[in-house]
């Protein structure tokens, strides 16, 4: 578990800024629920079919993300191991990023090197091209819906410049990336090890991003695990008595997913909570009820990792009976 170790040792002052930035935060959704007690009475709407369907859409999000991690480490990394093996691997991955921010990423990339000999740099490489895909996806998704829906949103919403701000910023990152760490390696006392993996990162980060039938495949899957997370959301505030447009479901995830991008405490808990809140209060929904939709959401996504890992694991016993 030398991965988990890593984890806990690394950037410690960050760590606890990270902590402390998080009990901060929950101390202010505990205060906001108790002086909105009337918050708390949405949930009796909320009925146990809204939460089963919610769980199998999460399933779905859960298997899609794990395939185009597989796909592209298959075409690029030899990868020979079954895609059922890496869904555990990625099932548990996520489980220990819900309760400790990279140990999973570290978790997966020591199984991907384990497995296939593959360089941290190579996995990397694979990690922050789909990462950057799914952000210039996400913030593309933002701007369409911006545009398309008439102005029936709050005055506080985001004007149609600043997407497209977002987006010429995303799409920007690999080229000014790519910049920022050749200066960096040609710098003379840069270590020798650091200047291979660097050179090997950008080589594979860009090799994987001029396959446009891979990218192809990978936007199929963004714009599926886009669909089934804005039906989540569509489900979670009908069950709360909140019925809300498929537009303001549609912004909802993105803020959602990019919230996911920038972790600031553990599980990023309390930053999601408040930046979904501040997100509903803009679109000119009950911000409570935005809290407590990241607060099912988390709840959902664990019984899901549950739910999946569990029968990942008889999948496997079922397959070693045989």
């Amino acid at each position: 578990m030398s991965y988990l170790k890593r984890s806990f040792q690394s950037k410690p002052i960050w760590r606890v800024f990270g902590v402390v930035l998080a009990g901060i935060l929950i101390y202010f959704i505990i205060d906001y629920f108790r002086k909105h007690p009337d918050v708390f009475r949405s949930l009796q709407h909320l009925e146990l079919r809204h939460i089963w369907l919610v769980i199998l859409f999460d399933i779905i999000v859960i298997a899609l993300f794990a395939m185009r991690t597989f796909m592209v480490l298959k075409k690029f990394a030899n990868w020979t191991m079954p895609y059922w093996s890496w869904l555990r691997i990625h099932v548990i991955g996520q489980l220990l990023n819900f309760f400790l921010s990279q140990a999973g990423d570290l978790y997966r990339a020591n199984a991907a090197k384990r497995h296939s000999a593959l360089p941290y740099s190579n996995y990397a490489a694979v990690f922050l091209m789909i990462s950057w895909l799914d952000m210039v996806v996400t913030v593309l998704l933002a701007t369409g819906f911006r545009v398309s829906v008439p102005m029936e949103l709050s005055a506080h919403d985001l004007p149609v410049t600043t997407l497209l701000i977002f987006v010429a910023i995303c799409i920007a990152i690999p080229p000014v990336g790519t910049l920022l760490f050749r200066l960096m390696i040609a710098i003379p006392f840069c270590p020798k090890v650091i200047r291979q993996g660097i050179r090997n990162l950008l080589t594979e980060f860009w090799r994987a991003t001029y396959d446009l039938k891979m990218n192809l495949y990978l936007i199929v899957i963004a714009l599926i695990a886009f669909s089934a997370m804005t039906l989540m959301v569509l489900v979670i505030f009908q069950g709360l008595g909140s019925n809300i447009a498929l537009y303001q479901a549609a912004l909802l995830i993105v803020v959602y997913r990019l919230s996911q991008a920038f972790v600031l405490t553990p599980g990023n808990i309390g930053v999601r909570e408040w930046t979904i809140g501040g997100v509903c209060l803009a679109l000119g929904i009950d911000p409570g009820h935005g809290l407590l939709f990241s607060l099912i959401m988390r709840a959902v996504h664990l019984a899901a990792l549950g739910i999946a890992g569990g029968g990942l694991f008889m999948h496997q016993r079922f397959k070693w009976s045989l």
